[in-house]
């Protein structure tokens, strides 16, 4: 039987501090360098994958239950 683990708490934050350096990076790269650099091509496939991991992340999570 193949169970898939809750992601933790933990593990999001980490996404999430490395998705936001990520951009900043991009950003930064982008402004200095044009859209079309190798290294900012790079940069953007290396966010487009940190995203795409927090996306399963997420959804592998059960919906959080409201407050009434």
């Amino acid at each position: 039987m193949n169970q898939t683990k809750e992601p933790t708490k933990d593990q999001k934050t980490e996404l999430k501090t490395k998705i936001a350096a990520a951009r900043s990076s991009l950003s930064t790269l982008w402004d200095a360098k044009g859209h079309i650099d190798r290294e900012v091509l790079k940069v953007s496939t290396e966010l487009d994958l940190l995203v795409t991991e927090y996306t399963r992340l997420a959804q592998k999570q059960p919906p959080q239950k409201k407050s009434s």
